[in-house]
């Protein structure tokens, strides 16, 4: 009867090495999978970095342009003021003078 007993014990040592070992296999090929699809991730990863960095120098030399545009567009705004009062003011005068040349007819 030990014999038996020690040969089950055996037998059931080798069923747990032997599940082991195959837990092992299966442990190294989920790792290798996700070593390739972490691989791949990080590639895009990378691709998504160098895009927003180039987006990020676009973006950077579109504002100055911008400011560039908006301190041209200054002054002509300034002139654009000065002409529009001047205008206004010559209407009145055109005004009052076609009532002066009414008033003599």
């Amino acid at each position: 009867m030990d014999k038996e007993i020690n040969k089950s014990i055996a037998d059931l040592a080798r069923m747990v090495a032997s599940g082991f070992s195959g837990m092992d296999k299966k442990m190294d090929e989920l790792e290798a999978k996700f070593n390739e699809r972490f691989d791949m991730a990080e590639k895009r990863f990378d691709g998504i970095d160098t895009t927003l960095f180039s987006l990020d120098g676009k973006v950077a030399d579109m504002t100055k342009t911008v400011k560039g545009v908006e301190e041209s567009i200054e002054p002509l705004l300034t002139g654009y003021k000065i002409m529009q009062k001047e205008i206004g003011e010559l209407s009145l005068r055109i005004d009052r003078l076609e009532e002066i040349a009414a008033a003599h007819k």
